[in-house]
């Protein structure tokens, strides 16, 4: 509007300490992940559906307000874990297949931790997403940010190689 030519200052984040090996193993086997405080706007009902369809595992890290309603909506194969130490939280992050974002954020600082980790993130195409994740280099960016398209961009990162040093520089 000014015609002047403006940079994005992004928030900080501690991206070092997720590249740090965790000693927390998870007890789940090979899941996705999702660390998000559990409020309506962050969709995580969206991505318990496409999980309850799917029946694959999805690791659910944080607490909030949509708790009980989250928990009566998930199938055994979707995990709420509540709350995390620091500790547990990189390791959740370092063992997941994938990071899960279904929201529109205006960035997306659990997207950026994920990354940090070398872990790729399937993200709705709204928001900071666009900004953080690189299609099909780094994750992959959902169109519609409905449950059938969520299961959809699994299968095909199912089918797709991530470098995990790319993630992390990203």
């Amino acid at each position: 509007i000014y015609d002047r030519d403006v940079g994005v200052i992004f928030p900080p984040v501690d991206t070092e300490k997720f590249k740090i090996k965790s000693t927390f193993i998870t007890p789940y086997g090979e899941y996705y992940l999702t660390v998000s405080r559990l409020v309506s706007y962050k969709k995580i009902d969206v991505l318990i559906n496409s999980f309850n369809e799917n029946g694959k595992t999805l690791v659910i890290v944080g607490d909030g307000a949509e708790r009980s309603r989250l928990l009566q909506l998930a199938k055994p194969n979707v995990i709420l874990v509540g709350s995390a130490s620091e500790e547990e939280l990189i390791g959740y992050y370092q063992g997941a297949l994938a990071f899960l974002h279904a929201g529109e954020e205006d960035f997306g600082i659990a997207m950026v931790e994920a990354g940090s980790a070398g872990i790729p993130v399937i993200a709705y195409d709204q928001g900071g997403a666009a900004d953080i994740v690189i299609s099909q280099k780094t994750g992959i960016l959902v169109e519609r940010g409905l449950p059938e398209d969520f299961s959809r961009a699994i299968d095909m990162f199912e089918t797709m190689t991530f470098d995990r040093e790319i993630c992390q520089k990203n």
